[in-house]
């Protein structure tokens, strides 16, 4: 995102706002970021994960593969009202995120999803 937004909105409308502003390109590497991050709560409902990446994807023809919508249903962690907000634990998810994309795309074909 090219203009940081250091108002006092929630999160999610600070990222929705951001991602629109950058287009489509944009919204959809948010709601891939957005749901790596979500990948290790086990404390937020399945239905309020995914409709807070549905909300960034709004207007845009992508739709969730198997792996993704099985994905919403789990995590790795519990971390109560504060939640992990570490940079580092982050990190080691999206690279996590991102060498198993490499592996599923050398072996599947077919139309894009997220």
């Amino acid at each position: 995102m090219t203009t940081p937004d250091n108002g006092s909105r929630e999160f999610q409308d600070k990222l929705l706002g951001q991602a629109r502003a950058e287009g489509p390109e944009g919204q959809r590497l948010a709601a891939e970021a957005l749901y790596v991050w979500q990948i290790k709560d086990s404390s937020s409902l399945a239905a309020t994960k995914r409709g807070q990446v549905r909300k960034l994807l709004d207007g845009l023809p992508v739709s969730f593969g198997r792996e993704v919508e099985e994905g919403f249903g789990y995590g790795m962690a519990a971390y109560g009202p504060g939640r992990l907000r570490s940079l580092p634990d982050y990190l080691f998810v999206l690279r996590l995120a991102v060498r198993l994309q490499r592996r599923s795309t050398r072996s599947a074909c077919g139309p894009r999803s997220l």
